[in-house]
């Protein structure tokens, strides 16, 4: 993968968020787990329920970021499962996604 490519994935907040959870993980992590984790970090929309909320970024994780992610070899998405997992790959992305998060926090 080049640099521009982890680099646009590493500018959608939801990314940061997906890597961000697996790295810190033991192994596999249910798919349910990380889209609480993504709800937490991420701020709704303004007058946006939290369980509409909820609903769109599992969509948005299913049918965008974690095809996304798993084609670029950064995580292991198992589908059928219901898991997300760090490849050797994942570690590549760590201080990339460090100096994002750290960013991120500044803005």
């Amino acid at each position: 993968m080049s640099v521009d490519e982890l680099f646009a994935l590493l500018a959608q907040p939801g990314n940061r968020y997906i890597l961000a959870y697996v790295v810190r993980s033991d192994g596999a992590v249910p798919y349910g787990d990380l889209v609480e984790y993504v709800v937490d970090m991420a701020d709704p929309p303004e007058g946006v329920a939290r369980n509409d909320f909820r609903e769109r970024v599992a969509t948005r994780l299913v049918h965008s970021n974690l095809p996304k992610l798993d084609d670029a070899g950064l995580v292991d998405y198992d589908a059928t499962e219901r898991t997300v997992a760090a490849t050797d790959a994942t570690g590549v992305a760590v201080p990339y996604l460090e100096l994002a998060m750290e960013q991120s926090v500044r803005s």
